[in-house]
């Protein structure tokens, strides 16, 4: 029924990146294969939009559009065949093959998310925080800093009196 096929999807009282690891480490120390086995609700070798949409909506509790689960394993099928079999599964996951990894991806958002807020920071949209896009950005934060602490911040830049993206994010993974 219903309740054991989420069993099987879904383990109670353990958490997904434990139930990957536990048996058969030696042979698959990242727990690919078990996770892939976990996802291919069908059993068939390959993960398709319906197993997708099942673990979603029986594990996750997000339900899927076909067009979300379609989406999905286009990313990842290489060979075309409209299904996720575990060379490719082992290649999204290892980020080789020409798919993009997990870790990429996020990095990716995250450099687009950082872009985003040097471009609202940058208020005269020249490229650069300069001094006066501090102080504006500091301000509109509830943190006003001093021209002293502004311009301490500007030294970690290259040229002493703006900076650009590239030194922004140097400075922001200092943070975040």
């Amino acid at each position: 029924g219903r309740g054991g096929g989420r069993e099987r999807m879904c383990p109670r009282n353990r958490r997904l990146g434990g139930f990957w690891k536990q048996e058969g480490a030696a042979e698959d120390p990242w727990g690919l294969v078990k996770a892939f086995r976990m996802l291919d609700r069908d059993g068939d070798g390959a993960i398709n939009g319906q197993d997708l949409s099942a673990f979603f909506g029986g594990c996750v509790g997000k339900n899927l559009s076909q067009e979300e689960a379609a989406s999905m394993i286009a990313m990842a099928d290489l060979n075309g065949d409209g299904a996720v079999g575990l060379d490719e599964f082992q290649r999204l996951m290892a980020g080789g093959g020409g798919a993009k990894s997990l870790q990429q991806q996020r990095q990716e958002a995250e450099v687009a998310a950082l872009r985003r807020v040097f471009d609202v920071l940058d208020v005269n949209k020249d490229g650069e925080l300069g001094l006066a896009d501090l102080r504006a950005a500091m301000a509109m934060s509830g943190l006003p800093l001093s021209d002293h602490d502004l311009d301490a911040m500007l030294l970690a830049s290259p040229s002493s009196t703006a900076m650009d993206f590239d030194a922004f994010s140097q400075l922001s993974s200092l943070f975040f």
